[in-house]
């Protein structure tokens, strides 16, 4: 189970350090809807991106809990891997609406100029569950970890990187991410302002 919770681990790592440009693009995103509300026009705002979709393993968890395994475990240890497993499977529960709200901002891309009132609607509303989804997904990875950093888990990058990576260039890789990069600049002349970070 370790070697599957390393893999998570290193899952939940890379969607706890690009939760900060995923955030941030969530924000120029409602502030460029608010100006085009105003102004019933959209810049040309690029490509919006969206997190990388990550496979997620529970077959060694499925394992011990139908073989009855896990008595061999101490209850400490138990409560652990009850919780960390939870954590995961609310994780792969809302990743696939996670990519469907995105999916709806894409909307936004290709359509500089005049935009109707319907789309602008609509997308608002969906950008508001967005936020929410987003922010529980890094809130729950930021919690696996946690988790597995206490349960002494050596994180496994395999998920995603083919290579092995340096802390440093783990982080790189994960700040070239398209999230991270800010919109162009039409759009912050837009009235559009990039957050610090993102």
């Amino acid at each position: 189970m370790h070697q599957e919770l390393g893999l998570a681990a290193g899952v939940a790592e890379e969607r706890v350090l690009l939760q900060p440009c995923i955030m941030g693009r969530l924000r120029e995103v409602e502030r460029l809807l608010r100006t085009a509300q105003q102004t019933d026009r959209l810049p040309d705002i690029g490509g919006i991106g969206f997190p990388p979709l990550r496979p997620s393993q529970h077959a060694a968890w499925e394992t011990a809990l139908g073989s009855g395994t896990l008595v061999h475990f101490s209850p400490a240890e138990q409560a652990s891997l009850t919780l960390i497993y939870s954590e995961l499977a609310d994780i792969q529960n809302s990743m696939s609406e996670e990519q469907r709200l995105w999916s709806s901002l894409h909307v936004l891309e290709g359509v500089q100029g005049k935009i109707s009132d319907n789309i602008l609607s609509s997308t608002a509303s969906e950008l508001a569950k967005l936020r929410w989804v987003s922010f529980f997904g890094g809130t729950a990875s930021a919690q696996v970890l946690s988790l597995a950093a206490k349960m002494h888990v050596k994180t496994n990058q395999a998920f995603v990187s083919d290579t092995p990576l340096s802390d440093a260039e783990f982080i790189a890789q994960v700040r070239a991410d398209p999230l991270c990069r800010p919109f162009p600049v039409e759009v912050r002349q837009a009235g559009v302002s990039i957050p610090a970070g993102g």
